[in-house]
């Protein structure tokens, strides 16, 4: 319909949806961020129901521990499933990780726009939009941070390093 919509589950062909931003499929299901309405969405396409699975429509932050779908999130760029099903959402200083319980985790960065953190943990490293990302077969995970123009990995072991680039 072209206008946001926070319900949280409904036919996908009657939900409402504005600015479908980001895919991705695992499962037979497709994510879909949504730059309207600050939220994240999977569709199953067995049935055709649609479920917000993040943010409650609300652009902001909100602690790790909140329910993903009671949380704030801020400008959703990307959205990627993990072969292990985990869901990433690329937001524009942080990466936040949906857990199995439900509530979000901050995976990489914090809520202050920047870059630091090479060799530390990648959750208290400053990021600046990261734009992409790639699940690496040793369990790494590899971003684009684009304004700070670098490609940056986070280890198996939780740690960032800067692999490409020179911000």
């Amino acid at each position: 319909t072209g206008t946001p919509g926070t319900a949280i589950s409904g036919q996908a062909l009657e939900m409402p949806m504005s600015r479908p931003y980001s895919l991705d499929v695992f499962n037979n299901e497709v994510y879909v961020t949504q730059g309207t309405g600050a939220i994240a969405h999977k569709i199953i396409l067995e049935n055709g129901t649609m479920i917000r699975i993040a943010g409650n429509g609300t652009l902001g932050y909100s602690p790790d521990g909140t329910l993903a779908t009671e949380a704030l999130i801020e400008n959703p760029y990307a959205i990627k499933v993990s072969k292990s099903g985990d869901v990433h959402i690329l937001l524009q200083r942080t990466i936040r990780r949906i857990l199995t319980n439900g509530t979000m985790a901050t995976f990489a960065g914090s809520s202050t726009v920047g870059f630091s953190g090479d060799g530390g943990l990648a959750k208290n490293a400053l990021l600046n939009e990261p734009g992409d990302i790639v699940f690496t077969e040793d369990d790494g995970v590899i971003f684009s941070d684009k304004l700070n123009h670098c490609l940056r990995k986070v280890w198996e072991n939780g740690t960032i390093t800067r692999i490409a680039g020179d911000p």
